[in-house]
């Protein structure tokens, strides 16, 4: 139920990203060329971009710490 309440409305409607309609959570706006959309994803797809983001966030700590490293070794150096 947790996954649920991360997301502010719920809704039947088209997944962007599996393209089935089912229930979606509401993701937010995508705007291109100047035109809005909502953007939708079922629970499946929001689950996968949560994954995606976290992996990302891990992704940067790791570049950040190596970064950091590399210069403390270099200012020792």
């Amino acid at each position: 139920m947790e996954f649920y309440l991360r997301f502010p409305a719920w809704a039947l409607g088209l997944c962007f990203k599996c393209e089935v309609y089912r229930l979606v959570a509401v993701l937010g706006d995508l705007t291109v060329g100047g035109v809005t959309i909502k953007l939708y994803a079922c629970h499946p797809c929001a689950w996968r971009l949560e994954q995606l983001h976290h992996q990302e966030v891990q992704r940067r700590r790791t570049v950040a710490l190596v970064t950091m490293t590399r210069a403390e070794n270099a200012v020792a150096a």
